[in-house]
């Protein structure tokens, strides 16, 4: 039997680590996090059979779909500017998922609360 040998990250040489041609044009990653008080019940989403992936988890592309559901109504008719979502667990078919927001200086701010904890946490910020 043959051995592999792992290599460094370094070792590779075809380029240099953390080059890129095209220059990136999102904003830095950062965590959401809505405040403790002031959250205002948003009802409940149960995780049905067409929301799920290959891997039999809600499809990352209908989180979306969700949040746009349930911000309140005076909201759904505003312009978006911007969206920003952080995956935090899964959610699988069954699950319900409770949602709760809440309106900032900067948006709107949700997260869904799947049976093992918050699932995904999403700002909305209109024009």
């Amino acid at each position: 039997m043959r051995q592999l040998k792992m290599l460094r990250p370094a070792a590779f040489t075809l380029r240099p680590l953390g080059t890129c041609p095209k220059e990136i044009d999102c904003p830095e990653p950062k965590k959401l996090v809505l405040p403790k008080e002031g959250l205002e019940d948003l009802g409940e989403r149960k995780v049905v059979w067409s929301d799920l992936d290959g891997n039999g988890h809600l499809f990352s592309g209908n989180y979306g779909d969700i949040v746009w559901d349930y911000l309140p109504a005076g909201l759904q008719d505003k312009v978006l500017k911007d969206f920003a979502i952080n995956y935090s667990r899964e959610a699988k078919f069954g699950d319900v998922l409770q949602l709760r927001g809440i309106q900032t200086e900067e948006g709107y701010l949700m997260e869904g609360l799947g049976p093992g904890g918050v699932c995904f946490t999403a700002k909305c910020v209109f024009a």
